[in-house]
Order: C-alpha cells, then structure tokens, then sequence
C-alpha cells in the first residue's frame, strides 16, 4: 500500500483501489482454479497467495478507511464467513471439504477460504 501512499493517508481512497487490485488478481486466480480439469499446484497456490493477500488488504482497508476497528471488521467477517457456510450447505447439502467436486462448490469453499482468513488477519 506504500506505493499508493495509503501509508500516509488512509482516508485518500488508495487502500480502497489497493484493496480492488488485489481483489481483480484474486478473482482471476479463483476463475483459472475452478477452470482448471486436474489439480495445477501453481494454480492452486495462486489462488491461495491471492486470497492471503487480498484478505490482508481488506482487512486493511476496513481498519484503517472505514474506521470500523479491528473489533467491528471481525464482526462483520465472522458473520460473513457463517453465511457462506449456512449458503454452502444449504446449496449443496454439505459443507464437506471431500465433496468440493463442482465448480459451485469450489466457488463456495473459496469464498468461505478467503472470509476466514480475512478473519485470521484483523
């Protein structure tokens, strides 16, 4: 975020475009990973590296720009993270690590990845 220098002001607007980059480089390493046919390691730790890193800054982006604290943005992802698991089983019936087989499933455990480890950084 230096190089946006949201450092300096975190009110500027530059975590928030911060945060979309990361995000836009997260969601095509998630469209190239459920695309994929057969289990790609690179691909795969892409998409992990992606979700990390794009936790971080949202994590960032809502201590610091939105002023929620670390204690609101927790509330916030935590809750986020039981919605997409109550959305998961109520989807697919279960929320299984061994049954992420479908495309769907892989976006639902994705999407529940990246809240829990948002959550893991505030």
């Amino acid at each position: 975020m230096s190089w946006l220098h949201a450092d300096q002001n975190a009110h500027n607007g530059r975590y928030l475009i911060g945060t979309a980059i990361f995000l836009a480089i997260f969601v095509a390493a998630i469209i190239a990973q459920i695309s994929t046919t057969k289990f790609n390691p690179w691909v795969y730790w892409l998409a992990i590296v992606a979700s990390t890193t794009v936790g971080t800054a949202m994590a960032d982006f809502s201590d610091r720009s939105l002023g929620i604290g670390y204690v609101g943005g927790s509330s916030i992802l935590l809750a986020c993270v039981l919605c997409s698991l109550v959305a998961w089983y109520f989807t697919l019936g279960t929320v299984d690590v061994d049954s992420v087989t479908s495309p769907k499933a892989e976006l639902f455990y994705w999407i529940t990845i990246t809240f829990s480890q948002t959550l893991g950084t505030v």
